[in-house]
């Protein structure tokens, strides 16, 4: 389930943020949920949706995009927001993400989202449920969703390096690209629904346009601070709707709890 979240800048905090904020912004996040359920925001923190038959790896099925604000300069590391609104979007898989559920967590509450060299307090004022992407694009006769779609927060992809042991992080160009979007869908299918996706799997994948290439400070100013590498673009998909609106309830690529891979249409 989408939702589209409308904020007010409290303008006595200030309106610089830094530029690699989306870690900031998933702890907001996090915080929003424990006030409203604070037993399933720990759960979901601590475990995640497991997949046991593979070697129990966990996977946080929510993503958000980036913050946007119809205004801002860049100096630096820092984003200067010009006005008092800016939106955010947030989705779920529907298992917890109920209207009422995600309006007692984020309706009126405050998110302060920063570093400790400069952060920005917004306000919650209003919030829209919108519908599953394969709503807004078209489905042919034969059952495909196809449409062009373009990244809200930078999509990630790695692959792990034999020789470092690190990950390589995939720009969209990269071969083998759609079958790895494809297949991380399936993944989060089997995590939420516990068996396997057994229907089409025909998946075309093109970039359209410009790319470019974001990476995201985790933990900054820490000893454990480490960087993520996503990609912003445009492009065209085609494939079932069911996975369709999968990308568009728990992210496209990786790292969707963490600010990543957040996709909505052109």
């Amino acid at each position: 389930m989408r939702f589209k979240i409308e904020l007010q800048i409290d303008r006595m905090s200030g309106r610089v943020l830094p530029l690699n904020y989306q870690y900031e912004l998933a702890a907001a996040v996090y915080r929003c949920m424990s006030r409203c359920d604070a037993e399933y925001a720990a759960w979901l923190h601590d475990n995640g949706f497991t997949d046991d038959e593979r070697g129990g790896k966990r996977m946080k099925l929510f993503c958000f995009s980036n913050i946007r604000t119809p205004r801002f300069v860049v100096e630096a590391d820092r984003l200067h927001i010009e006005g008092d609104r800016a939106t955010f979007y947030l989705s779920f898989l529907p298992e917890r993400s109920t209207e009422a559920f995600v309006k007692g967590a984020f309706a009126d509450q405050v998110l302060e989202v920063g570093d400790r060299v400069s952060s920005v307090v917004f306000r919650v004022v209003d919030l829209t449920i919108l519908p599953p992407l394969s709503h807004t694009v078209a489905v042919n006769d034969e059952g495909w969703a196809e449409g062009v779609f373009r990244t809200l927060s930078p999509v990630c992809v790695s692959r792990k390096n034999p020789q470092t042991g690190r990950a390589d992080y995939l720009a969209p160009e990269a071969e083998g690209m759609a079958e790895a979007l494809r297949n991380n869908l399936c993944q989060k299918y089997r995590f939420f629904y516990g068996k396997d996706y057994e229907g089409p799997m025909d998946f075309d994948f093109e970039v359209c346009g410009a790319v470019r290439k974001k990476r995201i400070a985790i933990k900054r100013f820490t000893p454990q601070e480490t960087g993520v590498v996503g990609y912003n673009y445009a492009f065209r998909l085609r494939c079932s709707p069911e996975l369709l609106d999968l990308a568009g309830d728990c992210g496209l690529g990786e790292k969707g709890s963490l600010g990543f891979g957040f996709i909505g249409t052109m």
